[in-house]
């Protein structure tokens, strides 16, 4: 093992690092490191801990990176950048994958989802804080150490605990509860989460996410994911954190969500959501309105705003609405009233038509009119005014 950590280390990472073979674990966090990973660690097959977080390091992650022993990948709070191409391909006893808070940006590429799920016993990923577009590959596959063949986590214990292939000595930081904390011991082989928050995931939430039921943490906010919450994420009977905030999710909060008796962390606020929340019992009466903010269209006690139709008016509210029906324009009326104005100009106009003695009655008397209303208005002119006009 190799720990270099928490000192005040600069400069690159010297690429002869790259022909120690036997080294299994790197541990060179919280320091001033920058540049590249270099290449010559693809060499390294007995590597089972890389632990570089905290640093200035740079660029893309090596193409190919894939040593075939390792189990736990941290390099969260660095430089990085480029796409996620062409690594992690041969990793398939990864249980910890930690890459947040770089800029990692560009499409989770085609590559990338088949290799995410050759990683059979992933248990917690963390790809947070990043540029990342594309869809969440629904072949993702997330357990608990506990819940991993068991072949598999016999081989993590063959050994003594701060000599097994797993670090469980070496803390973890996860976000649970919207709070970052550092995990280690005998805790970690329960721990399950995902965590793709604040980056540019489109399309919808994955259905087969309902069948990791041992995870603890899903935080995939600040996202640009679209359509309805899943009802069968009641399913995740022990999960403490779920987190859909930011996103453009549509349809209703699902009433099955009051079985959910662990969840200590929820908010689906800044989304489209609407209808009927679900009952303020269980959990869910725990978390105050700040959880479902701008989400217009919802109603009920969770949001203490109350929508229903049914609700039956008020005196002052009825009296009210009596007054503003009244003045109203009762349409049948205004079109039984229309048709028959309608009729008696037709009438007056056909007679005028016909009968040229009245019609020229007609206008003799239209005009006496016009010339009494023209003279009456001449009389009452100011004298100023009048003497102008003439």
């Amino acid at each position: 093992m190799l720990d270099l950590s928490n000192n005040q280390l600069s400069g690159k990472i010297p690429r002869w690092m790259g022909n120690m073979f036997f080294l299994e674990r790197i541990i060179m966090s919280n320091n001033h490191l920058e540049g590249t990973i270099p290449m010559e660690f693809n060499q390294l097959d007995s590597l089972l801990l890389l632990e570089l977080s905290l640093n200035n390091i740079s660029k893309s992650l090596p193409s190919c990176f894939s040593p075939s022993q390792i189990k736990q990948v941290h390099l969260s709070k660095n430089r990085l950048r480029g796409a996620l191409t062409d690594v992690l391909r041969n990793c398939s006893n990864l249980v910890k994958l930690d890459i947040s808070y770089n800029f990692l940006n560009g499409s989770i590429p085609r590559q990338m989802p088949m290799e995410l799920c050759n990683l059979s016993h992933l248990s917690l990923i963390d790809l947070s804080h990043n540029n990342l577009s594309g869809h969440i590959p629904p072949c993702l596959k997330i357990t608990t150490l506990m819940d991993a063949s068991e072949d598999y986590f016999d081989g993590l214990m063959s050994t003594t605990p701060n000599h097994s292939s797993f670090s469980f000595n070496e803390p973890i930081e996860f976000t649970t509860k919207n709070v970052s904390h550092p995990y280690k011991g005998k805790i970690l082989p329960y721990m399950a989460g995902i965590d793709l928050s604040y980056n540019n995931l489109v399309g919808k939430i994955p259905t087969e996410i309902e069948n990791f039921s041992k995870i603890i943490v899903l935080s995939l906010s600040h996202n640009r994911l679209i359509g309805p919450i899943l009802p069968t994420f009641a399913n995740l009977v022990q999960m403490e954190t779920l987190d859909l905030s930011y996103n453009n999710l549509n349809g209703n909060i699902p009433p099955e969500f009051v079985v959910l008796h662990f969840l200590q962390y929820f908010n689906v606020s800044y989304n489209n959501l609407s209808g009927r929340t679900p009952e303020r019992i269980g959990q869910l009466g725990a978390f105050d309105e700040s959880r479902y903010l701008r989400n217009p269209f919802l109603y009920g006690t969770l949001v203490q705003k109350n929508c229903s139709p049914i609700e039956p008016p008020l005196t002052p509210k009825a009296s009210t609405s009596n007054r503003q029906d009244d003045g109203l324009i009762d349409m049948n009326v205004f079109h039984v009233s229309f048709i028959v104005s309608y009729i008696v100009l037709l009438s007056i106009a056909a007679v005028l038509y016909i009968n040229p003695y009245w019609k020229q009655a007609w206008f003799y008397h239209v005009e006496m009119g016009v010339n009494s209303c023209y003279y009456f208005v001449i009389d009452n002119l100011p004298r100023g005014i009048r003497c102008e006009n003439m």
